[in-house]
C-alpha cells in the first residue's frame, strides 16, 4: 500500500469518526431537551400543582372499599368528620391522621364487638386511643 492511499484511509477514518461523534452529539442534545421540557422541575413549563383530595372525600371511597357503608356523613370541622354506619354506630374521624391507620381500628373495633357480642353505638378514632361507647 502506497503512503497515498494510507493517509485516505487514515483521513476516511477520522471523518467517519467526526461524522459518529456529531450524530451523537446532535441526538443527545435532542432527547435531552424534550427530557428537559417533559421533566416536572423544568422552568418551562411553570409551577406544578398538586391536587390533594378532600379528607372526608378520601376517607368515604376507603370506606366503601372496606365494604363499611355510610348512610349518613357530616363534617364537623377541618380536623374531624362523623360518619354513621349502616351496621349503626356513629364513628368520628380524623381528617389529619393517617385514613388507613383509622380504617384498621375501625375494622378491628367492630370485629371485636362482633366477637363479643356487644353493640356499639359511638367510635372516636380522633385519638392516639380509640375511644369505643357500647349500648
Amino acid at each position: 500500500m502506497t503512503t497515498k492511499k494510507k493517509k485516505k484511509k487514515i483521513l476516511l477514518i477520522i471523518l467517519a469518526l467526526v461524522t459518529v461523534f456529531i450524530t451523537i452529539t446532535i441526538t443527545y442534545k435532542t432527547f435531552s431537551d424534550k427530557q428537559r421540557l417533559l421533566s416536572p422541575t423544568s422552568d418551562k413549563i411553570g409551577p406544578i400543582i398538586t391536587l390533594q383530595p378532600d379528607p372526608t372525600e378520601l376517607l368515604l371511597v376507603k370506606l366503601r372499599l372496606d365494604l363499611l357503608e355510610p348512610s349518613q356523613t357530616q363534617v364537623i370541622s377541618d380536623r374531624s368528620t362523623q360518619v354513621t354506619l349502616k351496621s349503626g354506630p356513629v364513628v368520628m374521624f380524623s381528617t389529619i391522621k393517617d385514613p388507613d391507620t383509622q380504617l384498621d381500628s375501625l375494622q378491628l373495633i367492630l370485629s371485636q364487638s362482633k366477637i363479643e357480642g356487644r353493640k356499639i353505638s359511638r367510635i372516636d378514632l380522633r385519638f392516639d386511643k380509640p375511644v369505643v361507647v357500647y349500648d
